[in-house]
């Protein structure tokens, strides 16, 4: 009878974290999504091309930078064995470490035609990123998902309103791109360290040595596995960049956005489903609890994904300028593709609550082999 009042209370909860993250990640990512005309207006392709490769380097070096601890921080944080304060500590001094060494690189990656120019922004972005990423996964360890997704939203209100300022007012193209982004993470920095006063579980004395090895054998074998989705992902605009030119780049990064209306979608549930596989993983009815939650997943993204292609066309003469119209064409293939990355999302969380992580990087590099 237990088991059976655990087991309908793991789907309650699992269902009510869902429509918690939806209110707050739907909101803030539409109204991300709503910004693709303004950039498609004020971006011609090439300087779309060029700010979405310096997103994607960016995006490379983040779990370099932070050895993807924020993974560990989300998983020991659930864990009601380990101490917070030693868990959110470790995290933030580990992230600060990295980006010691991440300025050591810099000058030479600033050489390369992608960042040239753009080296200091770069640093700048991947910081305050880090950090937002070490204060928003501690929240939601915490279990404070009315605030995490309120944080989404507010984010999102900056981003919203800084883009409008340096892209159309102050009319300073990929440099306001960025900077739109810097501030907003930053304005969201702020806002957790004092509402979820996170300036209460920081302490030098917190530090364990013992947990820090246990949290690092964790992070450390997602640090290849997310290279290697990065590969899967992203090294194919580097390809078109480089064979077909920014122009080409600029149509395919575009193509790219209509299949995250399923990403997005997905996200509400994935972030509510990666607490409930790491704090279901000791009860005995997991394995029923795990296939139950994966079928009704499975059938909701195969309708959604039919959905978003009866759609397509129209839905790309609403959203983007008329230069980026034939991105329509390559769009498809790239929905059937999030189809599968939805699925392997999923499967990773059960990776984690197992923290069984060094499978996750098997899996990930024969996927990015067969990509390459």
């Amino acid at each position: 009878m237990k088991d059976n009042n655990r087991s309908n209370n793991s789907y309650k909860k699992l269902f009510s974290n869902t429509i918690v993250f939806a209110i707050g990640s739907f909101s803030s990512k539409i109204l991300v999504f709503l910004l693709l005309p303004l950039y498609t207006a004020v971006l011609n392709p090439d300087q779309y091309s060029s700010v979405d490769l310096i997103i994607q380097i960016a995006n490379l070096m983040l779990p370099v930078a932070t050895l993807s601890i924020s993974e560990s921080i989300i998983r020991f944080g659930l864990d009601k064995k380990y101490n917070k304060s030693s868990v959110f500590t470790t995290g933030l001094l580990i992230t600060l470490m990295g980006m010691v060494l991440v300025s050591v690189a810099m000058p030479f990656l600033s050489m390369t035609e992608y960042v040239k120019g753009y080296s200091f922004l770069l640093y700048i972005y991947i910081f305050t990123a880090s950090i937002k990423l070490i204060f928003t996964e501690f929240v939601r360890s915490k279990g404070y998902v009315k605030l995490y997704s309120f944080n989404g939203l507010l984010t999102t209100f900056f981003m919203i309103i800084l883009n409008i300022i340096f892209l159309l007012v102050l009319r300073i193209g990929i440099y306001g791109y960025l900077l739109a982004i810097i501030l907003s993470d930053f304005i969201s920095i702020l806002f957790l360290f004092v509402i979820a006063r996170l300036y209460g579980y920081f302490s030098l004395k917190a530090f364990n040595k013992n947990i820090a090895r246990q949290m690092l054998a964790f992070s450390i074998p997602l640090i290849p596995t997310t290279i290697m989705w990065w590969i899967t992902n992203v090294s194919d605009r580097f390809l078109v960049q480089g064979y077909l030119g920014d122009a080409a780049n600029g149509l395919y990064a575009i193509s790219y956005k209509i299949p995250t209306i399923l990403t997005t979608i997905f996200a509400m549930f994935n972030q509510a489903w990666n607490m409930s596989a790491i704090t279901e993983y000791d009860s005995k009815q997991k394995e029923k609890f795990y296939s139950n939650v994966f079928s009704s997943n499975q059938s909701i993204i195969y309708v959604l994904a039919g959905g978003i292609l009866l759609v397509l066309i129209p839905l790309t003469k609403i959203l983007v300028a008329d230069a980026y119209f034939l991105s329509y064409q390559y769009t498809p293939v790239l929905i059937l593709a999030t189809v599968f990355t939805c699925f392997t999302s999923f499967l990773g969380s059960i990776y984690a609550a197992t923290k069984k992580t060094k499978h996750s990087f098997v899996t990930s590099f024969l996927g990015a082999s067969i990509n390459i």
